[in-house]
């Protein structure tokens, strides 16, 4: 849709081009020069842009990898490190897990300008969450990520779960969505657009004249689609710059965010019936080992 009104308007121009060719009076002569200039222009310009934007888009898929794997890390090292002694134990357990689960939904709505917490999506991740908080914890208000990580870590010390690994975790979602927000924020200057949009016109101004005095009324539907492969990887390079949006073309973060619901919702449902969440413990190259089968025991 982007590209429609460029292309008709390049069709236009290819047919009053050709029109002035067929005519005696205004026979054009063929210009290559302008050509040969406005390819080479177009063809940097163009493959810099779609790279750009590629490399955004590849990107971000990382950093949502990244969040998805630390996230799930994240919710195994609060179930296996912080044992629960008494009901409100577990209940401050419980809201931290959920914390975990909010953190890449809170981060979804952060990179579309969404501060809110009343998303039907995310508030039920946050309920009880003051209670892992000491009286009068400042919190930044317009960045719930942070918020959340903060929260996270003061419920770690409060638990004297000051191992390595959980803390790094933190450090590495807080350093994914600080990446994220740079993705969003750093667009390509507007002077590389600017230039790109003024090579490919004056690439299609001087397309029909290399191609009227033989091509004739051919030359219209050639320009045409030329128009139409220029416009649209710009359009498409355009859309792919910032991939955490609403766009239909952009990283669907809502599945991301929902399959890192799902897994740590399947963890929490695991039970306690093991050392480590809840699987079966190891069994010991010490012990007899019996098989399914009724076969002897063997030392």
């Amino acid at each position: 849709p982007k590209a429609a009104r460029p292309v008709a308007a390049a069709a236009a121009w290819a047919a009053l081009v050709v029109a002035a060719d067929l005519d005696a009076r205004l026979r054009l002569p063929p210009n290559s020069f302008l050509i040969q200039v406005a390819s080479f222009g177009v063809s940097k310009l163009l493959a810099f842009r779609t790279k750009t934007g590629g490399d955004r888009y590849n990107e971000g898929r990382k950093l949502w990898s990244e969040i998805e794997f630390n996230c799930f890390q994240l919710a195994c090292a609060i179930k296996s490190s912080i044992k629960a002694t008494s009901s409100t134990e577990l209940s401050a357990k419980k809201t931290a897990i959920n914390l975990v689960i909010a953190f890449p939904i809170a981060t979804k709505h952060f990179l579309r300008h969404e501060h809110e917490t009343t998303f039907t999506d995310l508030s039920p991740f946050l309920k009880n969450m003051s209670t892992l908080l000491p009286a009068a914890t400042p919190l930044p208000p317009s960045n719930l990520p942070l918020a959340l990580t903060i929260v996270l870590q003061t419920y770690l010390i409060s638990n004297n779960c000051t191992q390595k690994s959980p803390t790094e975790l933190i450090s590495k979602l807080i350093t994914s969505v600080t990446q994220l927000q740079r993705i969003r924020d750093t667009p390509l200057p507007a002077a590389y657009s600017i230039h790109l949009y003024q090579i490919v016109i004056l690439f299609i101004f001087a397309l029909p004249f290399q191609l009227a005095p033989t091509a004739e009324w051919f030359t219209i539907p050639v320009t045409a689609i030329t128009a139409f492969t220029l416009y649209g990887l710009i359009a498409i390079a355009e859309e792919i710059e910032d991939p955490l949006g609403y766009d239909l073309h952009d990283l669907p973060v809502d599945d991301y965010a929902t399959s890192i619901e799902r897994r740590i919702g399947y963890l929490m449902e695991r039970e306690e019936s093991g050392p480590v969440l809840g699987w079966s413990e190891p069994m010991s190259l010490d012990q007899k080992l019996v098989d399914d089968v009724g076969l002897e025991c063997q030392d």
